[in-house]
């Protein structure tokens, strides 16, 4: 329950937590992880790795988070008592979290034996997770939605589209959506392993039709960023579609006539592909831009502290893995003078102040391989 400054009181009957803010100052960031594969409760080398995650992702605290699906262990044959057991360490895990979590069905939430409820019964009634969603945060508008729904797909392995009626529910979002940042999120993208055929059409012309900016997307166990020029741009629009290309420059994320599709690593499980790294996707958005955004690592150990009102620290320790160029950090202070330094050197920040009248600092600095380093915000009157 919240009752905001001169309003009525709210009952927001969510499954998770909640955020109450008085405003962002049109920047904000948030997270999407993916592939956790939980498969029990208590002490065991995934839910270490997650916990790593979970820290750094609190200290960070993003405006809310995305979690792009199989939270699930592949339990195909098991009993359901053991598949119960790999909900039991999700609902744990996913606790942990201190942000609003989203969670989307993954391809091993998925049981086509199990009282026939699909992902009905593992992603909805036992994780308490929503089919689809949409959200709007300050004009940028998120949408996520199934494509692991088997009726649909007749195996574990590989999506098509959606459960009935999702194809016109995120026809419906974004067509009605009058922003510039429509973000549409997904197990797996339209590029892997998605079925070749009507589905799949169906996705990419929503998708291009209504200038979709980015596809987040999990499955893969390895990071691919790419991004495609828009097919309508040229007036083209059908298959065979365009390839999509590796996104090598963020100003390609800028540019309203292409589409990028990023494809997440796991953040707990195991690691496939050329570069072996649990990890997680954080995102900065600005006046409806993507502006930053990265994968980092677990070994990018992040903690915040305020030893007063009018500090936050940050201490960070990057491992070996990737160096962080211009990672944003957020500090919210009361008004006055603000300075910033990293290792105690002058470190720039920008301000923008939310509708509360509070100022929100923020600091990009680099965290080259195997660095610590200590980041200091204040405000002084």
């Amino acid at each position: 329950q919240a009752t905001p400054p001169g309003g009525a009181p709210l009952t927001l009957p969510l499954p998770g937590v909640a955020r109450v803010h008085e405003g962002t100052g049109g920047t904000f960031a948030f997270v999407a992880m993916t592939d956790l594969h939980f498969y029990r409760p208590g002490a065991n080398e995934r839910n270490e790795k997650f916990g790593r995650l979970a820290d750094s992702v609190n200290a960070l605290d993003p405006l809310f988070a995305l979690s792009l699906g199989d939270q699930l262990e592949i339990h195909s044959g098991l009993r359901d008592e053991e598949k119960k057991l790999r909900v039991m360490g999700a609902r744990e895990q996913l606790a942990r979290i201190q942000v609003p979590l989203f969670l989307l069905a993954g391809n091993h939430e998925i049981d086509k034996t199990y009282e026939g409820a699909a992902t009905q019964w593992y992603h909805e009634k036992l994780l308490g997770a929503a089919p689809y969603y949409a959200f709007q945060v300050d004009g940028a508008l998120f949408a996520g939605f199934d494509v692991s729904s088997p009726g649909l797909c007749q195996r574990e392995h590989g999506a098509s589209f959606l459960r009935a009626g999702q194809a016109e529910w995120l026809a419906r979002q974004l067509s009605t959506y009058t922003g510039r940042l429509p973000i549409v999120a997904a197990h797996i993208s339209p590029f892997t392993e998605f079925v070749d055929g009507p589905d799949r059409d169906l996705l990419l012309t929503l998708l291009y039709t209504n200038r979709v900016r980015a596809y987040l997307s999990g499955h893969l166990h390895y990071t691919q960023d790419r991004w495609v020029r828009n097919p309508l741009a040229d007036g083209k629009l059908g298959p065979p579609w365009p390839t999509p290309q590796p996104l090598t420059r963020s100003d390609l994320l800028a540019d309203p006539l292409n589409t990028a599709f990023l494809t997440t690593t796991t953040g707990s499980a195991f690691m496939l592909g050329d570069v072996k790294m649990n990890g997680y996707r954080y995102v900065l958005v600005r006046d409806q831009e993507i502006v930053w955004q990265a994968v980092l690592p677990i070994s990018l150990t992040i903690a915040r502290s305020s030893p007063a009102p009018n500090v936050v620290t940050y201490q960070i320790t990057n491992g070996n893995e990737a160096a962080m160029d211009g990672l944003p950090l957020r500090a919210d202070l009361p008004p006055g003078k603000v300075t910033a330094t990293f290792n105690n050197a002058a470190l720039p920040a920008q301000i923008t102040t939310n509708r509360a009248g509070q100022q929100v600092v923020w600091v990009q600095p680099t965290i080259a391989k195997g660095l610590s380093a200590t980041v200091t915000i204040r405000v002084d009157q």
